[in-house]
């Protein structure tokens, strides 16, 4: 291999001097060839490289690349995090002097028409630069500036996504066509470069991310952990070492973690993560734990299983947080109500009475006191009570009071603050009720408890406070989902959206700042919050369904629409566009609550903006807040009906998300569908009116399997069984074959009774046809080896023909003198017909297991005697050995059980391995090189197939590395021999592995399992 490399680059440097008279075809052959071996080696390399080796990786295949085609320059530019316009050289690879390449440049000033080419992903292609079209007039002069001839330039793009940079070659000392074979072959190249660099930034990305988001979770109280099911041990962060009171170099496994929870919480742990797991939901706990100095806390501890690729659970991932301050308040809250309702007078209520006119006829002391009115003060009460309401709750209050003293209501409760004299700001409950009143209805006389909630309503901003960071970072783990709502039911709604509009314009410049609420039912958009220049203003409510705008695009989506510049609007947004509109730039974000929008939160401005990814982020994360909010303040407000039956509704949600996996359905006891989710008429054409009450479960089965997995299917039904992952194939409505497989569970009625099945159906045609394809080029591969095999041993298969065919020729011509004697020699005659008989056996016997080895046909699984295997093999092989003057010796283990498996491949991999040893020895160059052919029956019932040489042996580094493909020790050798055996005798369920000898060479073995049902 190094020799190549060796001539590769030889050839390079000659390439800038080649004979003017050289055919133009015969030296693009030439460096087609040497680029495709180039071309290998750097695919090799690039597969799952590790982002600390990208850099180096990229400047040696730019420099591979020079020399291979003889090229001057190799140059890899990047966008500018900072400035979009500008690229940053990187990468250079740059044999040859001249003016420097610059560091970085602005791509619009510099190379105008390059940069436009690149941003459509076009790659540019000049055998000379004065071949440039005119629009390119900049582009040409800046190349002349630099001394470049000819250039190629590709963009750089992982999997077809934005634009990364661009990939540059050029020539300085002659000018040279792009044949659009090496062109190809340099997009691939590029393509190579733009995935490892994208890793690389991935790579980067995820280790900041995580760093932040342990920094937050320390920070907020937060203790981050995973429980490694196949361990039993926990990674924890040092906060939740922290949280728990271990040392720092404890090991925490799950046996240890529930010796440190409270016996009587124990088995409620246990039973959450067992519920977590078969679910595939979130949980959450909260349970009490011993710290080493034996006092108590109380914890909650929230988490979401994760799964391996075949649905095992891998590990347990989630967060913790001491709650014993919390647990201690409610405590003391649950225990001053007791008091409360044992004698309330006694309790922290203060009690008045007033009359017509608002005229305080009683007050106790305690009311007296939470108002803090001076002492001996009787007159101006009304008064100094409403002087002293907040601002802000000022209004709401009056207007309370207005309707209760007017008659509209008897009772009248609120929650607001009080600018109390001594004290400053504190939180009031308040009740009234009238007792009489006029003719006029008007109340003449009431009576009204007070009761100060400052203490409450802090422990609740607190709580708050504490689960909102949770959240955040539980979000941001993506692990777990939000950890459930907390904000605080006295906030109220204006306020709530002040404080949003200011925290969002903190995020990013905008003009106009409206949040939008969406009413499903009658299609109805309003918006309770506009601002507009920093004013507040007023917007009429519109119908969507009539006049969508970009509003309810964001809606019907459900997803973050961000439109830069409104003057370049893609043509499906054309027709939202309205005349004479100022807005140039528009974000909408929608506000998502269990997975149904309910309302828009957007910023627009006068100008082009495009908002970074950061401010996207919190934006969304500000519509989570919000949407949360927003709920809190309709479930506040509704009925205890409408809450159950949101409750009702949320749990079956709950059911059908967990079942999920493509197409949601439901189908009664008989498989008649009573519902097909949106999604089946993607999956399988028909709309979802075409299946609920009409069709059922197994009309849709293919016909030749139908009737089978009927039977099975109502067989679990009538079981009421679960069942996950059943394999089975759909007929779509346009008679395509669909494979699926499909999950459900029995649903019930509150007696038990069977209603129906509820589940899911995912696609999975494409996977089984990469499937199919993927064992369809394992086999051309193998094939492809065997006969390589087969041609390296055509000189000994062609010795081991000619004796058989001579000594049927000799034979033949001893017979014809003997009849021709007088008398013919009729026995004698008869023994030469018989040896032509046993020569031409022999020969055809040696045809026979050549064409079986070289033939081509599907894979196939039967017993074998693993000792018929391998001497039809060794028959084959032992002329080749002769030749190498190699001695070859079978030592077959007798009675061995039979194997299930594919003759030809285990022929095949018996077949590399002799010639992999042979190939050792005549390397080693010493007398007497031998290889042994073994088998042997292990203990454990696997048969096992050894091939021994005494050849040079494996070297340590190469022991691990050695069934790698396109590992090879040998100068001309492909690196494929080792990597097909491995995959054939895995995928027969094997072993294979080699082991050095302790004198000399090397010992290549692989085992299978012994059939149970059969017997040599």
């Amino acid at each position: 291999m190094e020799n190549g490399r060796r001539d590769m680059a030889a050839d390079g440097e000659l390439a800038n001097c080649r004979p003017t008279g050289a055919p133009a075809a015969q030296q693009e052959l030439r460096e087609r060839l040497r680029f495709e071996e180039v071309l290998s080696d750097l695919s090799a390399a690039f597969i799952n490289l590790p982002p600390g080796e990208v850099d180096r990786a990229v400047e040696d295949a730019q420099r591979r690349v020079c020399e291979c085609l003889g090229l001057d320059l190799a140059t890899l530019w990047q966008w500018s995090a900072g400035s979009p316009r500008h690229f940053i050289l990187t990468h250079l690879y740059r044999p040859l002097g001249g003016p420097p390449t610059p560091e970085q440049f602005d791509a619009q000033e510099t190379f105008p028409w390059c940069l436009q080419q690149l941003m459509a992903h076009e790659t540019i292609a000049l055998s000379s630069i004065e071949e440039s079209p005119p629009e390119a007039a900049r582009d040409r002069e800046v190349w002349r500036r630099y001394g470049v001839k000819s250039a190629l330039t590709l963009p750089l793009s992982a999997g077809g996504g934005p634009l990364l940079g661009a990939l540059g070659f050029c020539t300085m000392r002659t000018e040279r066509t792009w044949p659009e074979a090496i062109v190809n072959r340099l997009q691939l190249v590029a393509q190579a470069f733009a995935n490892a660099l994208d890793r690389k930034h991935s790579d980067e990305l995820l280790r900041e991310s995580e760093e932040r988001l342990r920094s937050a979770a320390d920070s907020a109280g937060v203790g981050l952990w995973s429980l490694d099911f196949a361990t039993g041990r926990y990674w924890i962060t040092g906060k939740s070492r922290e949280l728990f009171a271990l040392a720092p170099e404890e090991v925490l496994t799950w046996e240890r973690f529930l010796g440190l929870v409270h016996p009587e919480d124990r088995g409620r742990v246990r039973e959450t993560v067992e519920i977590v797991v078969k679910s595939r939901g979130e949980g959450s706990v909260e349970y009490r734990a011993f710290r080493p100095d034996g006092s108590v806390r109380w914890y909650q501890s929230r988490g979401r299983a994760q799964y391996g690729a075949s649905g095992e659970p891998v590990c347990l991932t989630g967060v913790s947080i001491d709650i014993t301050e919390r647990k201690q308040t409610e405590a003391a809250l649950r225990e001053s109500e007791s008091r409360l309702a044992a004698a309330a007078e006694a309790a922290k209520l203060g009690f008045y009475e007033f009359r017509e006119g608002a005229r305080f006829t009683f007050m106790d002391d305690r009311a007296r006191s939470l108002m803090g009115l001076p002492e001996g003060q009787a007159q101006g009460v009304s008064e100094f009570w409403v002087e002293h309401l907040h601002p802000d709750d000022r209004e709401c209050i009056l207007e309370l009071s207005r309707q209760l003293l007017g008659g509209e209501v008897n009772r009248a409760a609120a929650e607001y603050r009080f600018l109390h004299p001594q004290r400053g700001i504190v939180w009031l409950s308040h009740a009234v009720r009238a007792l009489e009143h006029d003719a006029e209805g008007k109340t003449v006389r009431a009576v009204g408890a007070l009761q100060d909630i400052t203490e409450r309503k802090r422990a609740e901003e607190a709580l708050a406070a504490s689960a909102h960071v949770a959240r955040q970072a539980a979000r941001q783990l993506e692990t777990v989902h939000r950890i459930g709502l907390a904000l605080t039911a006295g906030l109220g709604f204006e306020r709530l959206m002040q404080t949003l509009y200011e925290q969002c314009s903190q995020i990013a410049d905008t003009d106009t700042f409206y949040v939008a609420l969406y009413d499903e039912a009658t299609g109805m958009l309003s918006f309770p919050i506009n601002y507009k220049d920093g004013e507040r203003r007023a917007v009429p409510s519109r119908n969507i369904r009539e006049n969508p705008g970009l509003a309810g695009y964001v809606i019907e989506h459900g997803q973050t629409l961000h439109i830069p510049d409104l003057e370049a609007v893609p043509v499906g947004f054309t027709a939202v566009r309205q005349s004479g509109r100022s807005t140039r730039s528009f974000i909408g974000v929608p506000l998502t609550l269990d997975d149904r929008v309910i309302g828009v939160l957007s910023m627009q401005s006068v100008a082009p903006n495009a908002y970074t990814p950061e401010q996207i982020e919190m934006l969304e994360l500000s519509a989570t807040q919000v949407a949360v909010a927003i709920q809190n303040s309709r479930l506040y407000e509704q009925a205890q009906r409408e809450r159950n039956l949101a409750a009702a509704a949320a749990a079956r949600f709950q059911e059908v998300a967990e079942a999920v996996s493509d197409f949601i359905w439901e189908i009664d006891p008989e498989g008649v569908y009573t519902y097909a989710s949106p999604l089946v008429e993607k999956i399988l054409g028909y709309a979802p009116n075409e299946l609920t009450g009409k069709m059922r479960f197994f009309d849709l089965f293919a016909p030749e399997e139908r009737e089978a997995l009927k039977t099975v299917a109502f067989r679990m039904l009538a079981a009421r069984q679960p069942f996950r992952l059943f394999p089975n194939t759909k007929v779509t409505k346009n008679g395509r074959l669909a494979h699926m497989e499909t999950s459900g569970g029995p649903v019930l009625d509150g007696a038990g009774n069977l209603v129906g099945y509820r589940g899911a159906d995912t696609d999975v045609t494409e996977r089984k046809r990469a499937e199919a394809e993927n064992l369809r080029l394992q086999a051309e591969l193998a094939h492809a080896t065997r006969a390589a095999a087969l041609g390296e041993m055509a000189g000994a298969l062609a010795h081991e023909l000619n004796q058989p065919l001579a000594a049927v020729l000799t034979n033949a011509q001893t017979a014809l003198s003997m009849l021709k004697a007088e008398p013919p020699d009729i026995e004698e005659v008869r023994d030469a017909l018989a040896d032509i008989a046993a020569d031409d056996m022999r020969a055809a016997e040696t045809i026979r297991k050549l064409r079986a080895l070289v033939r081509k046909g599907e894979p196939s699984r039967e017993p074998l005697d693993i000792n018929h295997v391998v001497q039809d093999v060794v028959s084959l092989a032992r002329s080749d050995t002769l030749i190498r003057g190699i001695a070859l010796r079978v030592e077959p283990a007798a009675s061995l059980p039979s194997v299930l498996g594919d003759r030809v491949q285990l022929q095949q991999v018996v077949l590399n391995l002799i010639l992999n040893a042979e190939e050792a020895v005549e390397q080693a160059g010493l007398a007497g090189g031998e290889v042994v052919v073994r088998t042997a029956l292990d203990p454990p019932g696997r048969v096992v197939v050894s091939v021994s040489d005494t050849g040079g042996g494996v070297k340590e580094a190469e022991l691990r590395r050695i069934f790698e493909p396109f590992y090879t020790t040998k100068p001309q050798g492909l690196g494929m021999g080792l990597a097909i055996c491995r995959s054939i005798i895995e995928a027969h369920e094997g072993a294979i592995w080699v082991t050095p000898n302790p004198d000399r060479g090397a010992t290549f073995c692989f085992s299978l399992s012994a059939c149970r049902e059969t017997t040599p």
